[in-house]
């Protein structure tokens, strides 16, 4: 925190001088006006009743008293067109702080510097499996612990940026622009990759019997991520010819802990860890050249190159604590892993070239290309050793070749009073070549290699209309078709595991959104807006081994969604206005899955409410309130005995109710003082967790802004 105020100490003496500076030089100017200045100091109370980690990452705020300046704002205008400006805020105790710093003076230059930090925050509560709460504890006596399990800590990060921008902008010289930025993430999160929960289920219960084992352990990953980035751009005009080119680099590193795939035991409450410890650092380098001119006011053209090369360097540990004996012991994933040298090199160039002319005959047509070309090439070398096994060195080899080519056209027709038609196409090849190589030294059997190209074609079509055939009406519809086909080739393949069988992939998505909006009065109008979207895959493979021939085709998923809304603002009374939006979405997928009980359908239905309203009570006091409501209800219980068959999966999704309602009440005591007052209440369920995720909280706030 030494480094982040000296940082900004630094900055500030360096506006300071630099508006100094500026305002010396307007020294003609006989009288300055003075600063305008204001201040919003606020104190702020939550209680929570239930989940504490659950509210702070639904509502970004923690629980208990914080404190500190809600806004601060210092505008200084000096010369004839000069102005320095200050603003931020500061929250004591929820470690919420930000800064920005500007000195502008159009014919000159510009500084700009600043310093932003949040914190992000996480549940520390795992998956839910109600059969576990008739699962044994040790020495066989009925478990009362809940049936969800909780991290010790409720996960939290630290994200911010540190940054300064300093720029020349002569008339008539080019524009010159220099920056650096840092930015940081530091703390932990939670990860949705749960580990493994072992229960013995009793008979008679209604749900399969014997030890179970369920994905609802909770996870976390400790993260210390940094980027520096030194950023340089000029632009200038060359006759009627805009040019302008633009240098980036950026230095990244981050190391990263992470519990993967634990398992623990209810029978006697022991654990297995699997601890992953990771390092990644990389250096890239890009330069973006573009320049456009403006024909005549009927024609304009545009191009691009954009250069990136990137180099990164890496390393992996994995370590298993061992599963207790008659437990596990001695499992074939547990992993001891040694990764120490990883290397990555990425190099990509992209072009671009664009052409818009019209209107001609309220005519209007653009046309775009672009290619990319793009190699990775990537080696490690490492230790893969399993328990009982002895080394196994591994060295791996591979690269990847990826080009893309892309075609943009597009029509805008506004011949018609009072209507706008338009129409876009695209279309995308691209073409992948991939080649892997693993060489084992001490377990040859374990060697393998595979070589697979890949060519994807993508087509997206959009069409529609704006229409006000009525002053009072506006009308718009759209359709868009979007297909994307991708084709495998495998050239070689030592193992037969997934996915070399797949020979084709072909994703099919239509889309359908019409809004309807009316002014029925300059105090009423309303919006009706519907949206259809619906995808559908398809699979090709091959002969899958274990499987009789011939290639197979296989309706993958499909996916369905209607979307319907409603919105009004209505202001009855000069004093008075409210607004309201309503919306319902019905969502269907279904994957195809040839019968197997653990993947079913999902089907739900997802409903939202907005609403606000103002009053002025009087010439200086006002009243506001904000209320949102969300419902979900496509919870399946897949977990009971309710679908027959014995290879059961997890309860699926949610049913749960969200409702937060804020009420504010301002105060003008003076002119140049005035007193907020905000209240706050927070509700949660969740039906399908038991209750472990619900929570209940109320806010309560008082500010006072200040000008000067």
């Amino acid at each position: 925190m030494k480094t982040v105020t000296s940082v900004i100490l630094s900055v500030a003496v360096a506006c300071g001088a630099w508006t100094g500076r500026a305002m010396a030089a307007e020294a003609e100017v006989k009288k300055e006006p003075g600063p305008e200045v204001s201040i919003t100091p606020v104190t702020t109370f939550v209680n929570v009743e239930g989940n504490t980690s659950k509210f702070r990452e639904d509502q970004w705020m923690k629980q208990g008293w914080t404190g500190g300046i809600e806004s601060f704002k210092l505008n200084q205008q000096f010369g004839k067109d000069g102005q320095f400006n200050v603003e931020g805020r500061g929250i004591y105790n929820q470690r919420e702080y930000d800064i920005r710093m500007e000195v502008v003076k159009p014919d000159f230059g510009f500084v700009r510097a600043g310093f932003s930090q949040y914190p992000k925050y996480f549940d520390n509560i795992g998956g839910y499996y109600a059969p576990f709460s008739r699962a044994t504890g040790p020495g066989g006596v009925p478990s009362s612990a809940n049936t969800s399990f909780m991290l010790l800590d409720a996960p939290e990060m630290e994200i911010g940026k540190i940054f300064f921008e300093a720029g020349l902008t002569l008339p008539n010289l080019p524009k010159f622009t220099i920056g650096y930025e840092h930015q940081f993430k530091d703390g932990t999160k939670d990860l949705l990759e749960w580990g493994s929960v072992t229960g013995t289920i009793p008979a008679g219960s209604g749900f399969p019997t014997g030890d179970v084992t369920k994905k609802i352990f909770p996870a976390f990953k400790d993260i210390d991520e940094k980027v520096d980035i030194f950023k340089f751009a000029v632009e200038h005009d060359i006759g009627p010819i805009n040019l302008g080119d633009e240098f980036y680099y950026e230095r990244y590193s981050n190391r990263a802990f992470r519990t993967d795939d634990s398992g623990y035991f209810i029978a006697d409450g022991t654990q297995k860890i699997v601890n992953v410890k990771e390092e990644f650092s990389h250096d890239l380098f890009s330069n973006a050249f573009h320049m456009d001119h403006h024909v005549t006011d009927k024609v304009y053209w545009s191009a691009g190159h954009l250069f990136t090369e990137m180099n990164g360097d890496s390393d992996f540990n994995i370590v298993t604590i061992p599963s207790p004996v008659g437990l596990g012991a001695g499992a074939v994933d547990d992993r001891f892993w040694t990764i120490p040298n990883i290397n990555l090199k990425q190099d990509s160039q992209v072009g671009n070239f664009n052409v818009m002319v019209g209107p001609f005959a309220d005519l209007t047509a653009y046309i775009g290309f672009q290619g990319e070309g793009t190699t990775t090439d990537g080696a490690s070398f490492g230790n893969y050793r399993t328990t009982g096994t002895a080394l196994d060195n591994r060295k791996t080899i591979s690269s990847l070749t990826r080009k893309s080519t892309e075609e943009t056209a597009g029509l805008r027709y506004v011949k018609i009073p009072y209507t706008t038609l338009f129409a876009e196409g695209k279309w995308i090849q691209q073409t992948y070549g991939q080649d892997v190589n693993q060489l084992a030294f001490d377990i040859p059997a374990n060697s393998q290699a595979w070589g697979i190209d890949t060519d994807v074609t993508k087509h997206d079509y959009t069409a529609g209309f704006a229409t006000s055939p009525w002053s009072r009406v506006n009308v718009t519809g759209q359709y868009r078709r979007y297909r994307t086909d991708n084709s495998f080739n495998t050239r070689f393949n030592t193992s037969t595991d997934y996915s070399s069988f797949i020979r084709n992939q072909e994703f099919d998505t239509d889309e359908i959104s019409a809004k309807l909006t009316y002014r029925f009065s300059s105090r009423l109008s309303a919006t009706l807006k519907y949206q259809l979207a619906s995808t559908e895959i398809n699979t090709t493979t091959g002969n899958v081994p274990g499987a009789p021939p011939p290639s197979s085709f296989v309706r993958s998923a499909d996916y369905y969604a209607n979307i319907y809304s409603a919105s009004t603002t209505w202001a009855p009374l000069d004093r008075f206005y409210t607004t309201g939006m309503i919306c319902f979405q019905d969502t269907k997928t279904t994957a195809f899955d040839n019968g197997v009980n653990s993947i079913i359908e999902y089907q739900g239905n997802v409903y939202s409410v907005i609403g606000t309203a103002g009053y002025a009570i009087d010439n200086k006091t006002d009243l506001a309130a904000d209320y949102t409501f969300s419902q979900t209800d496509n919870f399946i219980d897949n977990g009971s005995g309710a679908r027959p068959g014995t290879d059961y999966g997890l309860p699926l999704l949610v049913s749960n109710e969200l409702h937060g309602l804020t009420a504010r009440l301002t105060r003008r005591i003076t002119e140049n003082v005035a007193v907020a007052l905000r209240y706050g209440f927070y509700k949660y369920n969740e039906a399908n967790t038991g209750g472990v995720n619900n929570y209940t909280a109320h806010l309560a706030s008082v500010s006072c802004t200040i000008r000067f």
